[in-house]
């Protein structure tokens, strides 16, 4: 992805992306044995954004995990914030 970032930027690519990032509690997300953190993936978003302003993000979450409670959904509420 970061090699393609500045193509979209100078507008050779399209400037959209499809991550399945799923949730962002980080209790979720080690209970669906994903590695991913949402400090990380923030920080990698605003690095791509600060390249490619233009750029848009599609993704899936998933609630109702079993085991989610309603801290984690908000969580991830205020994390799309």
């Amino acid at each position: 992805v970061s090699d393609v970032i500045p193509l979209m930027a100078e507008g050779k690519v399209l400037p959209y992306l499809d991550i399945p990032l799923q949730h962002a509690s980080p209790n979720v997300l080690k209970a669906m044995k994903r590695p991913a953190s949402q400090e990380k993936t923030l920080e990698r978003i605003k690095s791509w954004r600060a390249i490619c302003p233009e750029l848009t993000l599609r993704s899936t979450f998933i609630v109702g995990f079993p085991g989610e409670t309603e801290e984690d959904f908000q969580m991830l509420l205020d994390w799309l914030e």
